[in-house]
C-alpha cells in the first residue's frame, strides 16, 4: 500500500513539473510572438485564433 502511495506522489510531482515546464514554454513563446513587429496569427482549421501577437490586438 505504501509503495502505491509513493508511486502516486511521484506521478503527481512529475505532472506538476510538466505543467510548470509547459507554462514556462508558453510564456516564452508569447514573448517571442509579441516581439514580432508584423501581424502574427495562429488559426486552427475551424477558424479559431489560437495565438496572436500584440500588433493584432
Amino acid at each position: 500500500m505504501s509503495q502505491r502511495i509513493a508511486e502516486l506522489e511521484k506521478s503527481e510531482t512529475e505532472r506538476k513539473r510538466a505543467e510548470e515546464a509547459l507554462k514556462e514554454s508558453e510564456e516564452i513563446l508569447q514573448v517571442l510572438v509579441n516581439a514580432t513587429r508584423e501581424t502574427l496569427l495562429l488559426i486552427d482549421t475551424e477558424g479559431k485564433v489560437l495565438l496572436a501577437n500584440e500588433v493584432v490586438a
